[in-house]
């Protein structure tokens, strides 16, 4: 089931020895001395109650070396974790990377390609956006906290191939003119799909990426548990997205979830308290809740918190349905849900109801806490082209391939029906593409990871990406007009919008041909 990514042993020396240092050498070593770490008004470290009655110093050591005996206890499902971690495929180093042959050549070509640093420099100082130029994702934690893999099943939906050359399909961004090549080279995009009218027509790969490598989406996530909600209702297991949470997960009952319904939840209008924007990690409450589950996952439940101590401990500030706050932990909700009304873990249920009956072509992964509750927020990892077959299914009105139904023709439609809360930006778990294009929505993630999809125009396109960076002009381009300085997080997601859409337009233009291949 689960794979620990990270030498708990290791970490739990550091751990260990932060801890000490935390506590002068004659202060009792207490539970309340604990709480005292915690660094946000949640409490991630989630002291049990079963630790309340540390005394005196000398009884430190006694528990430190438990808690080192513990993590020690897994060194079998270390070493197995991380050797098998290496090459589960050709291309995969570890879930989410990829193998240094592949990697570093690719880095130091765009390193040392000089448009690259043209375009780097015409941002930082003509548009004031300033773009870390790392290798590889560097927030994984994955490297913390074990997975469970979602099963594919025997058949695997055909991707017919109409192989048509996009590279040199131009749009202008910031008032230049750029090309499909352009923007891989630019926005550091790992990986580039483009599905139209139900053929595989484009791809393209960069950092040492592969149409074999398994990738994390972030919040992409969210429109899967959008998916699997809509199932359950569909299969009756859920009588009514206006039916309160805690008639279907009772351990709510009590706390400031009672009272909000499925569709609040959908709708991110729960009016509980969650910031995954702030810089500053003691604020941020995604981080907190990694934290939490990783001090849980290292000491056995000694410290921390799982998924649903965390959710549970979570505040309300709004009235459910009165205004849009986007929350990561409505969506792990959801995801309790569905684990609730099926009986299964969440990965068994995406595999059975999705995976499986989709056709995707490889397995993919989820994040888990101790208890194997899903982070089903951010945390899948699958292979480009499933993540285009699912948005292939919702450009489709939830049919597969196959001409099987997944999803209720009716819930795809409720799914992408936007809110006048959101300003008619998001709806169950999908974003509006934009505005004045039609009815095209997307499913979007953290550093710019999209599956857009538009049906008028019968195009699906996919992007994985590393883009990581800061906007310090994001009300105007004006260098010498100092109200437009603030700062604002830049995934290239604009530049995306721009890009597809030519795309989108070309395809529909009928001026490319292109030639028949096999099925992928």
């Amino acid at each position: 089931m689960g794979r620990n990514k990270f030498s708990k042993s290791c970490l739990a020396i550091l751990i260990i020895f932060l801890i000490i240092l935390s506590f002068p050498g004659k202060t009792p070593l207490s539970a309340t001395g604990f709480y005292s770490l915690a660094s946000s008004p949640v409490d991630s470290m989630g002291i049990n109650s079963d630790m309340d009655s540390f005394s005196p110093v000398s009884t430190v050591p006694s528990f430190m070396l438990e808690l080192l005996a513990e993590s020690l206890g897994h060194l079998d499902e270390i070493k197995t974790s991380m050797l098998g971690q290496f090459y589960p495929t050709p291309k995969e180093m570890f879930l989410g990377t990829p193998i240094l042959s592949n990697l570093l050549p690719d880095y130091l070509q765009m390193i040392t390609d000089p448009y690259y640093w043209s375009n780097y420099f015409y941002e930082a100082l003509v548009n004031g956006i300033f773009i870390i130029p790392k290798p590889v994702d560097v927030v994984k934690p994955e490297l913390i906290l074990p997975t469970e893999e979602v099963k594919k099943g025997t058949e695997i939906s055909a991707l017919p191939r109409q192989q048509i050359d996009l590279s040199e399909v131009t749009y202008n961004w910031q008032g230049r003119e750029k090309t499909v090549k352009d923007y891989m080279t630019t926005t550091q995009t790992d990986s580039l799909v483009f599905i139209h009218e139900g053929n595989l027509i484009y791809e393209d790969y960069a950092n040492g990426w592969s149409p074999e490598m398994r990738a994390q989406p972030w919040s992409v996530t969210k429109s899967f548990t959008s998916a699997l909600v809509g199932i359950a209702r569909d299969e009756g297991k859920i009588d009514s997205v206006q039916d309160p949470i805690e008639r279907y997960i009772p351990e709510l009952e009590g706390t400031d979830w009672e009272g909000t319904t499925i569709k609040n939840l959908l709708q991110m209008e729960s009016g509980l308290y969650w910031d995954e924007e702030h810089p500053l990690l003691a604020f941020n409450s995604q981080v907190q809740q990694w934290k939490g589950m990783f001090l849980d996952f290292l000491t056995g439940g000694r410290l921390g918190m799982t998924r649903n101590e965390y959710l549970k401990s979570m505040n309300r500030i709004a009235s459910p349905g009165e205004q849009f706050l986007y929350n990561s932990g409505d969506t792990q909700v959801l995801a309790w849900l569905v684990e609730t009304v099926y009986e299964s873990s969440y990965a068994e249920v995406l595999s059975a109801k999705i995976w499986k009956p989709l056709g995707m072509e490889g397995n993919a992964e989820i994040i888990i806490d101790r208890k194997g509750d899903a982070i089903a927020s951010q945390s899948l990892y699958a292979l480009a082209y499933d993540l285009a077959r699912f948005g292939e299914l919702y450009r489709n009105n939830g049919q597969a391939p196959s001409g099987k139904q997944i999803i209720s023709a009716e819930w795809v439609e409720e799914s992408v029906t936007f809110t006048d809360n959101s300003e008619g930006v998001y709806g169950y778990q999908w974003w509006t593409h934009e505005e004045e294009w039609d009815d095209s929505f997307e499913a979007s993630g953290f550093q710019g990871n999209k599956i857009t999809v538009d049906p008028q125009k019968e195009v699906t396109g996919v992007r994985l990406s590393h883009h990581l960076g800061a906007n310090l002009r994001p009300d105007g381009d004006n260098p010498f007009d100092l109200s437009t300085y603030g700062f604002e997080v830049e995934m290239g997601s604009a530049e995306w919008n721009a890009m597809y859409n030519a795309v989108a337009e070309k395809l529909n233009s009928n001026s490319l041909t292109g030639t028949e291949q096999n099925n992928h």
